[in-house]
């Protein structure tokens, strides 16, 4: 679906909101945006996720969870995962949150 330059903006300051640790303006700019929330966006949320992982913000993953985004009732495919991510970069203390959305891999 293609966004408005807008919406790219909104876009952006929501990722921004988590490089600059600012859970408030996070939850603000979500709450006044739902579209932002939907399953169509899911993979955008998927890559809020993984930039949460990657700099060690899990406030960030559980209030995007609390907020029901579109990510919890479809996920995307699994090569979107930050799970391996936070396996090689020492973030396994982030895989219960992780696995809410991406299952661990069964290598049997």
């Amino acid at each position: 679906m293609p966004v408005t330059p807008w919406q790219a903006s909104l876009l952006h300051r929501v990722s921004r909101a988590i490089d600059e640790d600012d859970l408030a303006e996070f939850t603000r700019l979500l709450r006044a945006e739902p579209w932002i929330l939907a399953e169509s966006n899911r993979h955008f949320e998927a890559g809020l996720i993984g930039q949460a992982t990657h700099r060690d913000r899990p406030q960030f993953i559980e209030r995007l969870f609390e907020l029901d985004p579109g990510i919890l009732r479809r996920p995307p495919p699994p090569r979107s995962s930050p799970l391996s991510g936070a396996f090689v970069y020492g973030k396994a203390h982030l895989l219960p949150l992780l696995t809410r959305v991406w299952p661990m891999p069964d290598d049997a």
